[in-house]
C-alpha cells in the first residue's frame, strides 16, 4: 500500500541520496608534490 501511494523503495531512495552526494560534495585537492609522485609512478600516463 505504501509504495502504491507513491512511497519510495530502497533503490529509489539510495539513488536520490547518491545523486545528492555527487552534486554537493567537493573532492579534496591533491597537493602538487603528491600529484608529481603519482605522475612519476605511472608510466604512459597522459594528462
Amino acid at each position: 500500500k505504501w509504495l502504491a501511494e507513491g512511497g519510495k523503495d530502497a533503490r529509489q531512495r539510495a539513488r536520490e541520496i547518491a545523486i545528492n552526494i555527487l552534486a554537493t560534495q567537493k573532492p579534496l585537492a591533491i597537493s602538487s608534490d603528491i600529484q608529481a609522485k603519482i605522475k612519476s609512478g605511472v608510466k604512459g600516463m597522459t594528462y
